[in-house]
């Protein structure tokens, strides 16, 4: 494979990144956690991007740590010269949707050139022994250079290279896919993938995900050989640790009141009833039966509404969908906020509260100090009166908060219920692409017309402003720039990849693979174009059409999986036997 002058070609061991793995430590019941630029034990380590959680001085971890465990780790870095950048005790968990694992955590950054020897394996094993015999059996140790593992992606653009080999490529991946049907991969994509500034420095890059890829580096090596021996050796290869998730919960704003307002709008926060999930109203779309009579629905994802089936139906629903107006959808009741937000929110606020009293404390006791020595005539009535200001706002802002308590418990007590669902696709295909939509039967009152579109994003970037929003007048074009709303992120935009993805949400060896557009963040930085919870979004181009709807991504690769508008509405006017209009 050729590639003209001036594109990089990557050097000999910079395509060859490697996978995860685990052996068992020496002398201990336990596995050790190997992946590029991350180890640790006990594996499994958590999925990145996770969560961190600070440890608090009641913590056992806290106790302990200055006496007991920090002297035992600085001495193995320093044996085993690892050169920390930084050493954190530190709660450490999975995201929500992902299955639970972390837990205290010494979390230790340190540069991968210190991982000579196999330094890392000796010194998590060393503190790992140690930290048996002192009864901290559960302690996770990890290292890791986060900065090495977090690259650059950016979308494949027309006329580059590897768009005319793509097609043999992709027929050569899925060759050695198949002969291995144990893989537990979930997409093969193809980006440019760097650390540099500039696209054309970062190399083409195929990128596998899978949720958990030990035993997955006898795959990668026959791949990498497959590659190499039909002239493609200059396009890199990785097996990232990752998963193609749905939905999500994310924290939320204590002060922001869009979540509580009578007429909802794109974006908003969407959930069942009775569920702890929430995902993105994308926005409203009339259905027009072949009678004449015109129906206004709310667009989502069927991922966000299926945890409101009851158990008994959900096969059959993940299989042949929700029929229109059908007693099933009518059982799945939403509310906007989703139960999940409103007590995030709740709680949120009641932290805030706290937290203002506890400084209220703080400036009632400087005040009353200061009038004391006010009335000694050591300090005058102004050195007295910034204090007294500082009591007064902090006042105002605990009433302002207690006030937005009370008016957003109301809401959701007696106007929450946004609506139903009217009809919905199930977990099924339409041609190679994932079908994954939801119609929502809304309530009159909480109806609004797809809203303008603000002039900036969330990182306060020009966007064109829209009046309405309409259908595209061609389907969707490679590298087309899009923006969208969603529950999570709010208004971001990213490019449609010239090349699609490759997603396995049913498992290799089920031959039910999907190809999806996948939409990265234009400038190739890890600003992801959206987030988990933000499923249901409706994706849109710059002039107002609507281009597609968001029905999952890759966190730990930052991109978006898309099913564009053609495909989708097809699919919505099969199954409700309606024509799909855009106000």
């Amino acid at each position: 494979m050729e590639f003209p002058h001036g594109l990089a070609t990557p050097p000999s061991s910079g395509h060859r990144h490697g996978g995860s793995s685990t052996e068992a430590i020496p002398g201990m019941a336990e596995f050790y956690h190997r992946e590029p630029h991350r180890e640790g034990a006990p594996a499994p380590l958590c999925y990145l991007p996770c969560q961190l959680y600070a440890v608090k001085s009641s913590d056992r971890l806290a106790r302990d740590w200055q006496t007991i465990l920090r002297p035992k780790v600085l001495s193995a870095l320093d044996e085993y010269d690892v050169q920390p950048r930084s050493i954190l005790p530190i709660h450490q968990r999975d995201v929500p949707s992902s299955p639970v694992r972390g837990g205290e955590t010494i979390l230790i950054s340190a540069p991968s050139s210190s991982n000579k020897d196999n330094n890392w394996f000796r010194a998590v094993t060393d503190m790992r022994q140690f930290f048996e015999s002192v009864c901290w059996t559960d302690l996770i140790v990890e290292i890791s250079d986060r900065e090495e593992m977090y690259l650059n992606t950016w979308a494949i653009r027309r006329g580059e290279p590897i768009v005319e080999h793509w097609p043999n490529i992709r027929e050569l991946l899925l060759q050695q896919l198949k002969v291995n049907e144990a893989a537990v991969l979930e997409s093969v994509s193809v980006f440019r993938r760097g650390k540099s500034e500039e696209r054309t420095k970062c190399p083409f890059t195929i990128v596998l995900t899978a949720p958990e890829v030990y035993g997955l580096m006898i795959i990668q090596n026959q791949i990498r050989r497959a590659l190499d021996s039909n002239g493609y050796d200059q396009i890199g290869l990785e097996i990232v640790r990752g998963r193609v998730v749905r939905n999500a919960i994310v924290d939320i704003d204590p002060f922001c009141t869009d979540n509580y307002q009578l007429a909802v709008g794109m974006g908003a926060s969407i959930g069942y009833i009775n569920n702890e999930e929430s995902g993105t109203l994308g926005g409203y779309i009339s259905l027009r039966h072949p009678s004449g009579r015109r129906i206004q629905l709310g667009l989502t994802c069927y991922h966000v509404v299926r945890p409101g089936i009851a158990e008994q139906n959900k096969k059959a629903c993940d299989e042949n969908g929700i029929g229109a107006a059908s007693a099933i959808g009518r059982a799945v009741t939403l509310t906007q906020p989703s139960k999940t937000d409103h007590n995030d929110i709740e709680k949120a606020r009641g932290d805030y509260i706290e937290s203002i009293n506890e400084g209220l404390e703080d400036l009632k006791s400087s005040r009353e100090q200061m009038e004391m020595k006010i009335m000694f005539g050591k300090r005058s009535e102004s050195q007295a009166q910034p204090i007294r200001s500082a009591i007064e706002r902090e006042e105002a802002r605990k009433s302002i908060l207690e006030e937005l308590v009370s008016s957003s418990k109301k809401f959701f007590e007696q106007v929450s219920i946004f609506g139903h669902v009217f009809a919905a696709s199930g977990f099924r295909r339409s041609g190679n692409h994932q079908i994954d939509w939801a119609l929502i039967s809304v309530d009159e009152r909480r109806w609004l017309v797809n809203p303008t579109v603000p002039t900036h994003d969330t990182r306060g970037r020009s966007l064109v402003p829209l009046n309405t929003l309409s259908k595209p007048i061609r389907p969707v074009a490679l590298e087309d720039r899009v923006w969208k709303r969603g529950r999570t992120t709010g208004f971001t935009r990213g490019i449609v990849s010239q090349l699609k993805t490759d997603v396995f949400l049913d498992g290799i060896a089920s031959g039910q693979a999907s190809t999806e557009w996948a939409i990265v963040d234009e400038r190739g930085k890890r600003n992801l174009f959206s987030e988990k919870g933000d499923s249901g979004s409706m994706v849109i181009s710059p002039n107002g059409k609507l281009v597609g709807l968001l029905i999952g991504g890759c966190e730990a690769l930052g991109f978006t999986y898309m099913t564009p508008y053609a495909t989708l509405v097809e699919d919505i006017e099969r199954e409700t036997g309606g024509t799909v209009e855009l106000d």
